[in-house]
């Protein structure tokens, strides 16, 4: 058997092309998928807080005599400031 010095072992630019779209695909499916769950994250945080601000207040409202706080000062109520 003749082999033919003619063809060169490798890929051609239509096998490269089809596999950088292929990983462009996933990697955007992984992208969308991640920020949901980041937002879903930030989500359940700001719930949190909120209802330890509420428990806050509720708390401040007995101590107080059944009377609500006016204002709250800042370095009472803890926040995660990534969430917002």
């Amino acid at each position: 058997m003749l082999k033919n010095k003619n063809t060169s072992a490798g890929f051609t630019i239509v096998e490269l092309l089809i596999v950088i779209v292929v990983i462009g695909i996933l990697a955007a499916i992984t992208i969308v998928a991640f920020n949901g769950i980041q937002n879903r994250g930030y989500n359940s945080s700001i719930q949190s807080d909120l209802r330890s601000l509420a428990t806050y207040v509720e708390r401040q409202k007995v101590l107080n005599g059944d009377v609500y706080p006016s204002t709250l000062a800042v370095s009472d109520v803890k926040v995660s400031r990534n969430a917002y």
